[in-house]
């Protein structure tokens, strides 16, 4: 399964779009399901991606070098609670410090937590 993955990348690079090569996504909801899907095709972009969500560790230490290993792009993990802002003001300021000049924030429907946080003033100071 590895190698079709691996094969595959230049279809998901060109259906995504070149542009999106080296630039980094920071997927919450992100250690399965869609979000884990979303991460895989972003990665498989040439994306760095950083995933988020919860689960055993050991098993999303396995997801994170899979990801890197399948697509040859950096990627990390934050455990960053959704339901708490100072775990997502955490998380944010830990990505913009270390991610590309260009940097995506994918939310999945579980992680609505976030959408509230960024667009209130009074939690990020915009």
């Amino acid at each position: 399964m590895l190698d079709k993955l691996a094969n595959d990348r230049s279809d998901h690079a060109s259906a995504l779009g070149a542009d999106l090569v080296g630039k980094a996504a920071v997927i919450t909801g992100s250690t399965s399901g869609i979000g884990l899907g979303i991460a895989h095709a972003l990665a498989a972009s040439g994306m760095k991606v950083l995933l988020n969500g919860f689960g055993e560790r050991s098993e999303i230490d396995r997801t994170v070098a899979e990801l890197a290993e399948i697509y040859g792009v950096a990627v990390g993990y934050s455990g960053a609670d959704m339901s708490k802002p100072d775990d997502i003001a955490g998380m944010v300021q830990s990505a913009q410090e270390s991610s590309a000049p260009s940097m995506y924030w994918l939310t999945t429907p579980v992680s609505s937590t976030l959408k509230r946080w960024r667009l209130s003033p009074s939690k990020n100071g915009t």
